[in-house]
């Protein structure tokens, strides 16, 4: 059986008394408590991981060079979209491009020890809407073009169809920019084109419908 010990403290009317205490008991109960009380984590500032800096270069290509290049270009990474364009798509695309509208840059990407061979990370569509024209796939507005360009009949007319100088001209234009990258793996590639693509809202249907109809399209 424990001793009791006498154990000076304070009543609740602030003036020093003395009681008499088990010591076992007391000891057990601080040990509980200090059991049970939440461990106090270091004053550790959680560690950082800074953005990584993608460093995309300028360069011109021309029309004809997708024409000619089009096999050292991987057109189908695992992250990207079927061919979903329509054919209106594709012709207003070719409209922007004879009226000098901007449509956007193509983002391509060129692996270390990828011997030459590059992959598309955005603009597949547009890229597949210009080789398309080229390749006669379908036709725009005779209406587009002057008569010293295409003086046929019909209402629509493919890139054949259309005079020598124009076709060279419009092959040795650089229709859109590109921006070119150099990341190593197909996640950071992935990683490029959720950001360019989830950003903003999408057109509803029925805006560009009105938009279209005050432009009398």
């Amino acid at each position: 059986m424990s001793k009791l010990v006498q154990k000076p403290t304070v009543d609740k009317n602030g003036k020093n008394t003395t009681v008499y205490v088990n010591p076992d008991k007391e000891n057990g109960a601080a040990a509980e408590r200090v059991k049970g009380a939440p461990a106090q984590p270091p004053h550790i500032r959680p560690a950082r991981n800074p953005l990584r800096r993608v460093s995309l270069h300028p360069v011109n290509y021309t029309a004809a060079h997708w024409r000619i290049s089009r096999e050292y270009y991987d057109f189908n990474p695992p992250y990207q979209r079927g061919s979903v364009w329509t054919l209106e798509q594709k012709q207003n695309l070719i409209r922007s491009y004879l009226m000098g509208i901007p449509t956007g840059s193509i983002i391509t990407n060129t692996k270390k020890g990828a011997a030459g061979y590059s992959t598309i990370i955005d603009g597949k569509q547009r890229l597949e809407a210009t080789l398309g024209f080229m390749d006669d796939e379908f036709a725009v507005p005779v209406e587009w073009f002057d008569e010293e360009d295409y003086s046929g009949g019909g209402s629509e007319v493919y890139f054949s169809e259309l005079s020598k100088v124009f076709q060279r001209s419009f092959s040795m234009t650089t229709p859109t920019p590109v921006l070119e990258a150099h990341c190593d793996t197909v996640e950071e590639e992935a990683e490029i084109f959720f950001l360019i693509n989830s950003a903003g809202s999408a057109q509803e249907e029925a805006h560009l419908a009105a938009v279209a109809k005050q432009a009398g399209l």
